[in-house]
């Protein structure tokens, strides 16, 4: 097992069949077994796709492992600017390298990052870890990008020793792994088979002729530099053993069980603790499916391995975490002595009267627990997403119950004074458990961290950390902060550049056949009646080529419907180089193979192009879906909006794209109650709703937001009327659904299941109501095309092992007001026709 501390950076040569591989995984397994994700991190490239594939999965990799060379370099640009970053980390405090910086960090020598405007002390450093980079076939990987893939590594190889980045790079052909940027500092070899003879070592040390080949060849298979330390610990087992330690280290993720890692819910936390988003437009409440479960993982290291007592194996939660907050696949460890009395007492004080389910999980000695709490729209999911992400990174295990966690973190919503309220509320009980001695830390995120900030920390004493939008990537720092017994509160809520990072981890939540995919964050719009551009910033879109790659990386995962979100999806590349467009990366994104739909969301209407509308009704995987918040259609409304669009070309619009888009579904929103509408505004939009039908309508009746240009308009209109208007255009809109579904009766359909949704009658309180439907068959919740998850109406599937994320067609047997029944549609069996004779 080799020290990091005075790893040097290793070339290992050979021939095919000459054992680089095994020394290769050598190398790899011995730093698995001694360093957990929060003191290693890994950045590996396989250009073969064969030898280091198998890691994806382990929590310490930077990034999935990577197989394209320009992935690869972009991926060794990243390293430059991690090394060029650290060194000046290290030059605040003095550090000639990493162990004395971490030293000083421990010693509370290193300054604190610069305060916030408001007087609020900065962040306090944490130790750095190391980082190795992985590199297999170089020679063929500088052959396909020589100058992109040699001028990182030759900056690597000379300088980034000091600050704990390693290379770690096997070839077959020594020589070719160096071309002109300089010498590099590869002291150590491991050198296999004979490749052609080669010179090897005057190409390294110093500049001068190509020496002869039989004084400097490339050794015999077997011989090898030894790295200096005498106390080097032995790893033994078969071939199988590597796979085992990817099953440990990656949560199931080894040879035998690639591609099984589970998917933790960050919003099975809100309902743990009663608290779901609601279906906007008076519903009712969501209905959620279970999400899938991780795989099992071992408690220790595979008994196959002689292992010495110190380098028990940490990390893999990604995959060891369930999604329904059970105990499975969590890894059942035996508890530390003095634990079970103290999860009896959780258990008692959260169920006495606090309104919080307490699901009995596993504990793991060591990694500290964090849960989470999610509130909101689908963009703040992909926020904990990515917390989630750099959690595990960081070494916490994350568990589905409050009870067994020892941070919780509350993702908060502020779109809304409702919201607001539900946030606060949520943050209340949370910090319940916390003044009960509990929980050790309390960390607020999102929008309401954005816009209340201080205000947080003097009406909530156990908050620990207030973390705005632009913060989020703060919450592992702060995290160590209060478990490590930091007094000092921190609230940060400035907005960084650079915030929409490709790099960041991320730990999907969703159920595993879809994802989310976040293309912008901000807004450039100013409506009256919002506050998100205040809370998210201008528009930042992420780069093109970055939006492709994380697709191709959950295809990969398995996910069939990709969901394009932001606070405006139409206004995507603006603010990019070149301009791309939406139509530009529709038509990108449709290239992506094993993405059967991709839906866009939150579009606004004034950006829509005709490229937009023939890109979208032409590409084979873009669905015939489309979310467009109007808001209003009189006039004088959507310019106290400030809409930006007349009612005239509002209307013109929705109708190019049901024109240009074939069998689209039309979905939107609409504001009533808006200071200054009058009964003939809203009898205008009643008549355009009934004349335009849309297939989902959500409806809000205005809430006035202290911070934005509407809450100083006039005249108000009363709280009891902009109730009455809601109802009135639900009950509108609930009428037209019922009769538009009914006449789809006997039409045949291509679903997308979504998963079990239990048997009978009792899976949905309407289908004892739908004709045509046969009691006590297992149904199937699923949606068509036109209808996306959670938000709107779906379709529940009579059938038998349908699998999650499945296409089939179905025959519409019944319908309720948004909801349709169908059974699944065989082939008939074909009729024996029996040609003179007898059957």
């Amino acid at each position: 097992m080799a020290d990091l501390t005075r790893m040097p950076h290793v070339l290992v040569a050979g021939a095919t069949g000459s054992g680089k591989s095994v020394c290769l995984n050598a190398i790899i397994t011995g730093l698995l077994f001694q360093h957990g994700p929060d003191t290693l991190r890994l950045l590996m490239v396989d250009p073969k796709m064969l030898e280091l594939s198998a890691y994806n999965g382990i929590p310490h990799l930077v990034m999935p492992v990577i197989t394209e060379a320009k992935k690869a370099s972009r991926a060794l640009r990243w390293g430059v600017s991690e090394m060029e970053k650290r060194y000046k980390l290290m030059a605040t405090c003095g550090a000639r390298n990493i162990l004395a910086y971490n030293e000083k960090v421990a010693a509370g020598l290193v300054p604190r990052a610069p305060g916030h405007p408001d007087g609020s002390e900065g962040a306090v450093p944490d130790r750095l870890s190391y980082v190795v980079v992985v590199i297999d076939e170089l020679a063929d990987l500088m052959l396909t990008a020589p100058a992109e893939i040699e001028e990182p590594i030759a900056r690597l190889a000379q300088m980034a020793r000091a600050v704990g980045i390693h290379l770690v790079l096997a070839t077959q052909r020594p020589c070719d792994h160096r071309r002109h940027q300089g010498q590099l500092p590869l002291p150590d070899r491991l050198p296999g088979g004979e490749q052609d003879r080669l010179p090897h070592r005057a190409r390294h040390e110093r500049r001068r002729e190509p020496a002869r080949p039989r004084r400097h060849a490339v050794h015999a298979r077997g011989q090898a530099r030894a790295l200096p330390d005498p106390r080097r610990l032995r790893l033994r087992g078969g071939d199988g053993a590597g796979g085992r330690v990817l099953e440990i280290q990656g949560g199931g993720r080894g040879p035998r069980a690639r591609g099984a890692a589970g998917r933790a819910s960050a919003r099975h936390q809100a309902r743990a603790l009663g608290v779901g988003r609601r279906r906007r437009g008076g519903r009712g409440p969501v209905r959620r499916r279970a999400g899938p479960r991780g795989g099992q993982a071992g408690r220790g290291p595979p008994a196959g391995l002689d292992l010495p007592a110190p380098a028990a194996p940490q990390g893999g939660i990604l995959a060891r975490r369930a999604a329904d907050g059970s105990a499975r696949g969590a890894g059942r460890g035996r508890p530390v002595p003095g634990q079970q009395g103290a999860r009896r007492a959780r258990r008692r004080a959260l169920a006495g009267g606090a309104g919080f389910r307490v699901t009995p999980a596993s504990r793991r000695r060591g990694a500290p627990r964090l849960a989470f709490v999610t509130l909101g729209c689908p963009k703040n999911t992909v926020d904990s997403e990515n917390m989630l992400g750099l959690m595990v990174r960081s070494g916490f295990r994350t568990v589905a119950d409050l009870a067994e966690a020892d941070v919780a973190v509350v993702n908060t919503c502020a779109f809304l004074g409702s919201a607001v309220r539900e946030s606060r509320d949520t943050i209340a009980r949370v910090a319940e458990l916390k003044a009960r001695g509990l929980l050790r830390g309390l960390i607020v995120t999102g929008c309401l961290a954005q816009r209340d900030g201080p205000k947080l920390l003097a009406d909530f004493p156990e908050v620990d950390a207030v973390l705005g939008t632009g913060q989020w990537g703060e919450v592992a720092r702060a995290a160590r902060h209060v478990l490590g017994g930091g007094g000092e509160r921190i609230v940060r809520t400035e907005y960084p550049g650079g915030a929409l990072d490709s790099l960041v981890p991320r730990a999907l939540s969703t159920p595993r056949h879809l994802a989310y995919l976040k293309i912008s964050e901000g807004c450039d719009h100013r409506c009256t009646f919002c506050i998100i551009p205040r809370l998210r910033g201008d528009q930042q879109s992420r780069p093109l080529e970055d939006l492709v790659e994380e697709a191709e990386r959950l295809a990969a995962l398995g996910v069939r419907e990709l969901n394009l979100i932001g606070q405006d999806t139409t206004g995507y590349g603006t603010d990019l180089p070149g301009k791309p467009t939406l139509a530009d990366l529709l038509e990108a994104l449709d290239r992506v193979e094993g993405i059967a739909w991709i839906r866009v969301q939150y579009t606004y209407p004034r950006l829509w192009s005709d490229r937009l509308i023939s890109v979208w009704g032409s590409a084979r995987r873009v669905v015939p879906y489309v979310d467009i918040p109007l808001q209003h259609i009189a006039h004088d409304m959507l310019r106290r909006m400030g809409r930006a669009m007349s009612a005239r070309d509002t209307r013109a619009l929705v109708q190019r794209i049901k024109a240009g888009i074939p069998g689209v579904a039309l979905r939107t929103n609409f504001i009533v109650g808006f200071p200054g509408e009058t009964e003939e505004h809203f009898e205008e939009l009643l008549r355009y709703v009934e004349e335009e039908p849309f297939d989902h309508l959500v409806v809000f009746a205005y809430e006035r937001e202290a911070e934005t240009p509407s809450s100083g308009m006039t005249p108000r209109v009363p709280l009891v009327v902009r109730r009455q208007r809601r109802a009135r255009l639900l009950a509108l809109q609930q009428r037209l659904s019922r009769a538009r579904l009914a006449c789809r009766i006997g039409e045949r359909v291509t679903v997308m299941i979504d998963g079990p949704a239990g048997r009978g009658p009792a899976a949905n309180p309407d289908a004892a109501r739908a004709p045509g439907r046969a009691g006590g068959a297992t149904l199937y919740a699923a949606r068509t095309a036109g209808s996306a998850f959670e938000v709107d109406g779906g379709v529940a599937v009579e059938g038998e092992d349908l699998r999650a994320g499945e296409l089939v067609e179905a025959r519409i047997t019944g319908s309720a007001a948004y909801d349709l029944f169908a059974r699944i549609e065989r082939d008939p069996e074909p009729e024996l026709v029996v040609i003179g004779g007898r059957a």
